[in-house]
């Protein structure tokens, strides 16, 4: 159980480029933000500075259209870069749950064998998953040939034999976890 809790269920490199770029690009658009801004407001007290004899209106309107217009585009960028880290989270999440759903396909046809797929992502859960069924392939393969070597006796005669079938059939129960698991837990409710 507590193995179970130490799994991540993320995938940090993806995230972390994602990451590093989405700050990248705030970076990048704040810079360009406080630029059109500066640029903007020098241009209005420019454009004020001969009319200061003049009776005008104030500049206060230009100044907050300039700043809405700033900052409708900063959100818009922001909100197409995070649609984007969205949509490419989204395929990358889509690509894993198929694969896993194609491995635990096979696991109820029980084909041991990992999936290969131009798709495949490397998602640190997959390659627990085609570690665990190569370990599955194997078990399956040796009780197998202890299954074949049990079918192929056919009488006891004597003692000797019948220690080889308790071996055989000890070796069997040890190559079945889960069998294995109630019979220990058998033995101790009896002792």
């Amino acid at each position: 159980m507590s193995e179970r809790r130490r799994q991540y269920y993320t995938d940090q490199i993806l995230q972390g480029y994602l990451l590093v770029g989405l700050i990248l690009l705030e970076v990048l658009l704040v810079c360009l933000l406080v630029y059109f801004l500066y640029a903007g407001i020098n241009q209005i007290l420019e454009d004020q500075m001969y009319l200061i004899h003049k009776k005008t209106d104030s500049s206060l309107p230009e100044i907050f259209n300039l700043l809405f217009f700033a900052l409708s585009g900063f959100v818009a960028t922001n909100l197409a870069a995070l649609y984007v880290a969205h949509l490419i989270w989204g395929r990358y999440i889509k690509n894993t749950i198929n694969v896993f759903s194609m491995e635990l396909d096979k696991i109820n046809a029980h084909e041991f064998a990992p999936v290969t797929s131009a798709n495949k992502t490397h998602h640190h859960m997959i390659t627990l998953m085609d570690d665990w069924m190569l370990k599955e392939k194997n078990r399956k393969s040796k009780t197998d040939s202890l299954l074949r070597r049990l079918s192929e006796i056919t009488e006891v005669d004597s003692e000797e034999e019948l220690k080889a079938v308790r071996g055989l059939l000890n070796d069997y129960q040890n190559a079945l976890p889960a069998r294995r698991m109630v019979s220990d837990s058998c033995n101790r409710s009896l002792i």
